[in-house]
């Protein structure tokens, strides 16, 4: 014990001498630099000049719980990660947001929610018209506040939803919801439950490399682009696309069946519109990075918890680059970076008396 307290000692005694030697010249001005930037961040601003991208977080779908016990929740999580890869700060907006004319700030409004109010609809049509991109997955805001159909989403949108695809099997095959987790939701038999809630997708990580593949959407080819599939997890649209001849709308994409899959219609003369794909594009996007594992939440660096996904779908960024057409748009993410999975932050201090600049945290 003597012994190591001497070398403890003699250890913090080569530092002090050495500490105006190149090294220790070195600790200071990297200890410098992390109070500078300490100071910047403190009262810096993060993404000062504001987000042009955001997610719709609709109260109405809370209320009816569509978040909870559907595979919206997860959607719309595994969305959030896929804006972010694209290097684009993104705010949440909710349904009186809409209607207080909020949505001005924004170039592109990402949807995911089924229950969405008339009010915020009719908001978000206005919104289109003069300039703003809405993206809109299986089904969202085909449901009013009051879980009937959304009249105006079926008067902004030449789209007839007949119906959600769920599937047929569990969403992890090594069990399912016991009979008293729901309630009246579903079919319940003697072992299993069947029905909606047994297929949903409630985490990526443990739910989603086990769910069933309902359908594959191919996106169909441009003049700069080739075609390519994506995968369809968790919720299917299954709906009819009647444009009206003076409509600026065509088809993007196809299920296998050729049916409609992914459509955009334009609207007003600002560069405007609404894409609806008939799929959970959050989910297409994460569904390759998830292996089939044990679900395990042991603080073993093998676990599943401590597992880091990377092989994500790339088509499902570039179908979301649909919603970043228009000229609102110019300037959505702050900085370019060379891989897309390093999420980069920006915080600016400008303010007098201060250290000012910039903070990039990776």
């Amino acid at each position: 014990m003597v012994r190591q307290t001497q070398n403890e000692i003699g250890m913090f005694d080569a530092c002090a001498t050495d500490i105006f030697s190149l090294r220790g010249q070195s600790v200071l001005g990297l200890t410098g630099v992390a109070c500078w930037v300490q100071d910047i961040i403190w009262n810096g601003v993060a993404q000062a000049a504001g987000a042009k991208v955001a997610i719709m977080y609709s109260d109405s779908a809370d209320r009816w719980l569509s978040p909870a016990i559907t595979s919206q929740g997860a959607a719309k999580r595994s969305l959030y990660i896929m804006l972010k890869h694209m290097s684009l700060p993104t705010d949440v907006v909710t349904e009186d947001d809409c209607v207080e004319g909020h949505l001005n700030h924004y170039a592109a409004l990402f949807v995911v929610d089924a229950q969405i109010s008339e009010a915020a609809i009719g908001a978000i049509g206005s919104w289109a018209n003069a300039g703003g991109r809405a993206f809109i997955t299986a089904g969202g805001g085909m449901l009013n506040e009051y879980n009937m159909t959304n009249e105006a989403m079926a008067a902004l949108l030449p789209v007839k939803q007949e119906g959600i695809w769920t599937g047929a099997e569990n969403s992890r095959r090594n069990g399912a919801l016991p009979p008293s987790s729901l309630g009246s939701c579903g079919l319940l038999t003697d072992k299993l439950v069947v029905g909606p809630v047994a297929a949903t997708i409630f985490f990526a990580k443990q739910d989603l490399p086990y769910a069933e593949k309902l359908d594959e959407a191919t996106i169909l080819a441009t003049d700069t682009d080739d075609a390519y599939a994506l995968g369809v997890f968790g919720d299917k649209s299954i709906f009819s696309f009647d444009p009206k001849p003076t409509d600026k709308a065509h088809v993007i994409g196809v299920f296998e069946d050729d049916s409609p899959a992914v459509v955009n219609v334009s609207l007003g003369t600002q560069g405007g519109g609404i894409t609806y794909a008939g799929f959970h594009l959050g989910l297409s996007y994460a569904h390759p990075a998830m292996p089939i594992r044990p679900v395990d939440r042991t603080p073993s660096m093998e676990s599943l918890t401590n597992f880091v996904p990377s092989d994500f779908a790339v088509g499902a960024r570039t179908l979301a680059e649909v919603a970043l057409m228009g000229a609102a748009a110019e300037g959505a993410r702050p900085l370019h970076v060379s891989n897309p999975l390093v999420e980069v932050g920006f915080v600016t201090q400008t303010s007098a008396g201060a250290w000012n600049g910039t903070v990039l945290p990776l």
